[in-house]
């Protein structure tokens, strides 16, 4: 079963197919999606950001080797503090829920992603199903064995009362500048992301 993680790339790589993107992490928490990034882009540079510098401490502390080749920088997404289409790529991960104004961060992606650049922002989804809950928290516990799956269902649970459904982020996404966009549903989360290129006519 492929991870949520690799999806994602696997969407992005899909969305924008140039050589080498110059690639905007917004949000990047304690770096797991950035890493993978980095990996999978490898020859990409990678810039993350987030408005906690602890986050950015703990990775620098952590995992300094793996660190060396992101660019990191304390900085918020709603103003960040680039010049306009400069990325290739502008991707979010696990970060929506603790936006304080997402629409405020939407239009920031939209002004620094290239016109032929492409966006993808992912998270959970407020209205999954209980037993996606019970099946994740399951799946969770397999790969955690210092916790259990109550233990998990009930962080999140917790976790979910922050997050929005995919019509939420719908309705903020019509009211921002991004153009040509689309949700595509999960039964555990969703993606808000680019439309594909629309393939050349082959008349």
């Amino acid at each position: 079963m492929i991870s949520w993680y690799d999806e994602a790339l696997n969407r992005l790589n899909k969305l924008c197919n140039i050589n080498n993107p110059l690639i905007l992490e917004v949000g990047t928490g304690l770096g797991h999606f950035t890493f993978k990034l980095k990996a999978y882009f490898q020859e990409s540079r990678v810039v993350a950001i987030d408005i906690n510098s602890e986050n950015i401490k703990h990775i620098l502390l952590n995992n300094r080797v793996k660190a060396e080749k992101v660019n990191w920088l304390i900085a918020d997404g709603g103003c960040a503090p680039f010049r306009d289409k400069v990325f290739n790529i502008v991707a979010s991960s696990f970060s929506l829920q603790y936006w304080e104004d997402p629409l405020k961060v939407f239009n920031e992606v939209f002004r620094l992603t290239k016109n032929a650049g492409r966006f993808l922002i992912t998270d959970l989804r407020k209205d999954m199903k209980e037993s996606t809950i019970k099946k994740i928290a399951e799946l969770s516990a397999l790969n955690n064995p210092g916790a259990t799956p109550e233990e998990i269902e009930r962080f999140l649970r917790l976790r979910l009362i922050d997050c929005y459904t995919p019509k939420e982020v719908n309705k903020i996404a019509k009211k921002s500048r991004l153009k040509n966009w689309r949700i595509t549903n999960r039964e555990y989360g969703f993606y808000l992301e680019s439309l594909p290129r629309t393939q050349p006519s082959s008349k």
